[in-house]
């Protein structure tokens, strides 16, 4: 057995067969779990907490990269809705589908563009920051990965949920 990955089980017995199981667990306290899953804080993993909406959207709109697109496209700022439904498109979705889909919902007045799109995933993924949405259905279609939330008592007051996801994958 050997080590390769943090927190991940490995074993290759033979060249015919080999196992891998591990899991990427995180926890919260209960209330900001909750405002995570209602959709109201992105969370973010390279710091294991929560990170307001507006905190996020500040960061993004003034990051200088942003400040030029909108010069150049001499559009308004993007507002949170938009941003936010961007943010819970953009893993799974082609950036031509969420054009369109903007679009069919009257989003236009932002000049939403592939380079803004492409953007916003860039500043999401550098920052690891994750909507609820995002996070729980990330492994959708392997059924060998499973999404993971389980309240735990840690005090009197206090309740942390451990939440993420969990895999094992054989290969023969």
């Amino acid at each position: 057995m050997k080590t390769i990955r943090r927190g991940v089980f490995e074993t290759n017995s033979s060249s015919e067969h080999s196992v891998t199981v591990g899991e990427e667990i995180f926890a919260l306290p209960k209330a900001q779990y909750e405002q995570f899953k209602a959709g109201k804080v992105f969370f973010d993993k390279s710091l294991e907490r929560t990170v307001t909406v507006k905190r996020v959207m500040s960061e993004f709109t003034e990051s200088k990269r942003y400040q030029e697109f909108v010069t150049k496209n001499n559009c308004r700022v993007i507002n949170t809705d938009t941003f936010l439904k961007i943010a819970s498109e953009v893993y799974y979705w082609s950036t031509d589908y969420i054009i369109k889909k903007l679009k069919k919902g009257k989003v236009t007045q932002y000049h939403v563009t592939k380079e803004l799109i492409d953007m916003a995933h860039e500043f999401l993924n550098k920052n690891s920051y994750s909507l609820y949405q995002v996070f729980s259905r990330s492994h959708d279609g392997n059924d060998d990965i499973e999404y993971i939330e389980k309240e735990v008592k840690v005090s009197r007051n206090t309740t942390v949920v451990a939440f993420g996801h969990a895999w094992a994958n054989c290969d023969d």
